[in-house]
Order: structure tokens, then sequence, then C-alpha cells
């Protein structure tokens, strides 16, 4: 055998013997034997959730049409107060022993005084509002969008999903641990958002204006984002697998414009503005922001890297090498069409063209053509590299380019998953679901309130509820029952808090007295 053949299979043999080390040498990451904690054990006395009743609280909420725009109106003020009334009705030992703080706007935030004030608080979040229903959509809808019609197995309305039970799950853990009196270790704060739905503004910024003028810092914070569901990763071998988000991508959108002379359709010029913009948007469809490989790191790599232990073969020796494959798996995710769409999202900044505009009549030239392009950035990607993205690559000095106005948001830090609060989030999945439970790090790709608090705390985790338990379209969303009640047991197993296996933190004190503070 000639030498240069002998050095190939001595380095192929190499290589395949790192990677099997690889794979053997790393062991599960998941807390298959966990020793219960005690505030777990402290949990036992309280009462198995009333799943007709919390389908009935929830539907309750859903009627509220709590619907946000960019300017409110007098109609969903008053739907806004009406809500929050209700809640103060409904949780009474909530609202009445917890200090709650006046934010000048409808969301609601709430301090629950924990028996070790030299521990950091944590911070529960969710929202209340909820997108538009389009009016030709209606007819579409199994039920009525508000009407919280329970059909013995589904909760159905607008907000079933997004995020109303997330907002029961908090309170109904709140309210069993206030009426069981159990009192938490560490002090926790619960915000209610009314604006998540158009950038939170009002709503989240003004909360974390108010808590760090207080000089208020977190141990951590959760919110919406990643979900509990089988199937979502190959070679799980049928288990669940429990996303939870440590970072959060970023929004801007740009508005792409041409102008042109007009003029009668009879005599068109080569070129009209609506073709030359065409050809601008086919460009940057093509030509989509190049994605991050898995082997340079970030979030989704870190998917992988948790789960590869627990992967049945081969995807467990790609995933444990992706030094070695992530090039591979990178252009796999990001190019083929046959795979789900989420995986392209979480290597790359997406591009997606959401608006048009352009004539007035049939016969009648167009002036102008308008297009908006809403990218969802990477972290790493800023909206000053799209905006040279798009240039490059239209290349066209005839499209003009300007930032749309109406929303931008830089992708935000990533969180480490191995915080204290990422652990605790998972001991209370595994509790709730149970030990089989497969948890990951993920990227939320849509854009929540939680992109706000990185001032307050470097540990933000986003978790919402099981993708099996619901169905979400643009002209439907159910809830299932049980949904509900898996977040209002995950949530007892984060409230009474322990101590965290790392040196204490003094949290800033101010008056804690159960009233409402102005």
């Amino acid at each position: 055998m000639p030498q240069a053949l002998w050095i190939l299979l001595s380095l192929f043999l190499l290589v395949f013997a790192i990677c099997i080390f690889n794979m053997v040498a790393t062991t599960s990451r998941q807390c298959i034997q966990l020793s219960k904690p005690p505030h777990l054990a402290a949990l036992a006395p309280l009462p198995q959730p009333d799943k007709q009743a919390l389908a009935a609280r929830l539907g309750a909420l859903i009627r509220f049409k709590t619907v946000s725009h960019h300017n409110e109106t007098f109609e969903e003020k008053h739907e806004f107060a009406a809500l929050v009334e209700h809640l103060e009705k409904t949780y009474r030992n909530t609202f009445e022993r917890l200090t709650r703080y006046r934010i000048d706007c409808h969301s609601v935030l709430l301090y629950c005084e924990g028996s070790d004030a030299s521990l950091l608080p944590f911070l529960l979040a969710s929202h209340f509002d909820v997108v538009p229903v389009a009016p030709e959509t209606e007819a579409q809808w199994t039920h009525s969008p508000f009407s919280g019609e329970n059909d013995g197995t589904h909760v159905w309305g607008r907000g079933a999903l997004d995020d109303k039970p997330g907002v029961l799950g908090i309170l109904e853990a709140t309210e069993d641990l206030l009426v069981a009196g159990l009192r938490p270790t560490r002090g926790f704060y619960i915000a209610l958002g009314h604006d998540e739905e158009v950038g939170g503004s009002r709503g989240a910024v003004r909360i974390v204006e108010f808590l760090k003028s207080k000089n208020v810092r977190l141990e951590f914070m959760l919110d919406e984002g990643g979900i509990i569901a089988e199937g979502i990763i190959p070679g799980t071998s049928g288990r669940a697998v429990a996303t939870i988000g440590v970072a959060e991508k970023g929004a801007v959108s740009f508005d792409l414009s041409v102008q042109g002379p007009g003029g009668h359709s009879s005599m068109p010029p080569y070129e009209t503005p609506i073709g030359i913009l065409a050809d601008g948007l086919r460009r940057l469809e093509r030509a989509q922001v190049a994605p991050v490989g898995l082997e340079r790191g970030g979030v989704f790599a870190s998917t992988l890297t948790f789960l590869a232990p627990d992967l049945s073969l081969p995807l467990r020796f790609v995933a444990s090498n992706q030094w070695l494959f992530g090039p591979i798996l990178t252009f796999l995710v990001s190019n083929f069409h046959f795979l789900p769409t989420a995986f392209n999202a979480m290597v790359r900044t997406t591009t997606a063209i959401t608006l048009v505009h352009a004539g007035i009549k049939d016969n009648v030239l167009p002036q102008s053509a308008t297009a908006t392009v809403n990218f969802r950035l990477q972290p790493g990607d800023s909206a000053d590299d799209i905006r040279r993205h798009i240039l490059a690559t239209v290349n066209d000095a005839r499209i003009t380019v300007k930032e749309h106005s109406r929303f931008l948001s830089e992708a935000s830090p990533v969180s480490p998953h191995d915080s204290f609060g990422f652990e605790l989030v998972r001991r209370a999945l595994h509790d709730t679901v149970g030990h089989d439970l497969l948890v990951a790090p993920y990227l939320v790709v849509g854009a929540t309130d939680a992109r706000h608090y990185y001032v307050l705390t470097e540990n933000v985790s986003a978790l919402s509820a099981d993708s099996a338990d619901v169905h979400r379209s643009g002209a439907d969303s159910r809830c299932e029952r049980t949904s509900s009640g898996r977040k209002l047991t995950r949530n007892r197993g984060l409230l009474p808090a322990p101590n965290p296996e790392q040196p204490t933190h003094t949290h800033h004190t101010h008056k804690r007295s159960r009233r409402v503070v102005e």
C-alpha cells in the first residue's frame, strides 16, 4: 500500500478514535436520579389541581378581550382594567397579602417576601394581552375567539396558548401556597405584562425601570418561551424534550422602496417599481444571512450538547462531535426544506417579507412600491449588520432602504445554563413531568418581555407549555386542560425556593408591608 494511503488511513483511524472517545466520555446531563429537595417535599400536603376548575378560570380570563395595540382605545383600557379587577377578586390572598406596586399602567407587579433576606429574589413573568383577531378569519374559528369555550378536553379562544395559561399558573400556585401557609425561603416578584404583543414599552419596560430605581437585582427570572414536546429532536426514542430558553433572538424590520414616474398601463416602461422591487426581494430571499456554524458554538450547539448522551446512534456519535460534523449539520438544517423550519431559525438570522404596498388601480402604473422585510436576529448579529447585508445583496441604487420605525430589538445576551435558576427550573420540570424527561437549553426565536429583564439579571429562563397540549394557528387557539395544571405544578416547585449551593448575595431591602406601594 502506498505511503500516502497509510497516512490517510492512520489519520482516519485517529479521528474515528477521538470521536468514539468523545461519544463514550460524555455522560448524561439530565437529572435522572434527583434527590427531592426539601422545598419540594413540603409540597406534598397541597391538593392536586382541579382540572375542571382550572379550565373554568382559564376560560374566564379568555373572555376578556385584552387586545393590545400600539395606541390603546378606551374600550381596550376598560377590558384591561376589568381583567385586573377579576384577578384581584379571584386570587384575593395573593393580591391582599403580597406587596403590590403601582406602575402607572395596566401591568401588575407583586412581591412576596422570603424568609431569608440575604438571598436575591427571582421573578416570574407572563402577560395577559393578546393579538387581534382578523375579522375575515372569525368564521374559521371552531368557537368564538373570545368565548373561552370548554368542550371537556380543550379550552378555546385567543390567549388560550399565548399566554393566559402562564398568568393562571403563576397566580394559582401563589394562591395555593399562601392558603397552605407556606413561605418561600427566597423572595420573588410576579410581573404580569399588558402589552407584550406590541413590545412591552408601557408594561415590562416600566416594571424594569421601577425595579432599577429600587436597586433590585434578581437571581433569575422565568418567562414564556420553550416548550415540552415529543418528536421535536430526532433520536430521542420517544422521550419528551423540554427546551428552556436561555437567549432570545432580536427583531428588526426594514422598508425597501422604489419610486417611478407612474402613467397609464397601456404604455409601460421596461421596468416598473413593482418589478424592480420584486427582483430585489427575490435576491434577499435567495441570499439569506449566513448561518452560525455549530462547530463555532451558539445556543443550538448547546442544545445538541445537552441531548447528545441520551440520543440514539448514529445521532449520538454526530452530536458528540460537533467540532467535526458541525459544518455538515449546519448545512443540513439551514438548507434542506424537508426539515422543520425551526431548525433553520435556530442557526441563522431569518428573512421574512411581511408587507408589500403598491398600486391603486389595475390600469395605472404605480409611482411607488414598498415592502417591509422582518429579520429575526441571531445573537452576534446586529441591526447595522443587517442593513449592510441588504445593501450588498440587493445591490440596486434604485431601491432605498430605511429602518422600519415600529420595532427594534437587538438579540439578547446568552444566559448561562449552569446557573441556579436554570437548575431550579430543570428540577421543577422533572418533578412535574417525570425523570425520563430530557431538558436542554434553547434559543427563543420570538420576541417576549424577557429581553427587558437582562439589566436586572444575567440568568433569564423561558418555558411555556406542552406543544402536545396546545394548538395554535391564525384562525384557532386551544389549550388542553392539563396544560394549565402542569404550569401550576411547575410553579409550585419554583416558589418555595431552596438556598442556592453557592455564596449568597445581599438583596436591596425596601418596604415590604402588605400594602400597595405607589
